[in-house]
């Protein structure tokens, strides 16, 4: 395998990419992979609309990231217990461990 240059390594920055739709949803997937250090199954599906998911990516980072007087994870908490109602089956796994 060959060596990768500084020059051939695509840039992180939001501005760098042109604005073509699949550029805007590549930077978007950078950034969700960056904070979160994965790309869930809800921002690849909503990858197919950039725009909603540059609003909803800085949404879902101010909530859960911003400056605030709650830590991370008393958040995490505040965001299972407001989902409760809502029949989301990938969080059940995580019942016994917070109970």
């Amino acid at each position: 395998m060959g060596e990768c240059s500084v020059s051939e390594t695509p840039s992180l920055l939001p501005h760098a990419l042109s604005g073509s739709p699949q550029n805007k949803t590549l930077n978007l997937f950078q950034d969700a992979f960056l904070t979160d250090l994965r790309v869930s199954h809800l921002v690849q599906l909503m990858g197919y609309h950039p725009e909603y998911l540059e609003v909803f990516l800085r949404a879902h980072h101010l909530l859960m990231h911003g400056d605030g007087p709650l830590a991370f994870n008393v958040r995490v908490y505040i965001a299972i217990l407001v989902s409760v109602p809502v029949p989301i089956l990938q969080l059940l796994p995580i019942w016994p461990i917070i109970a």
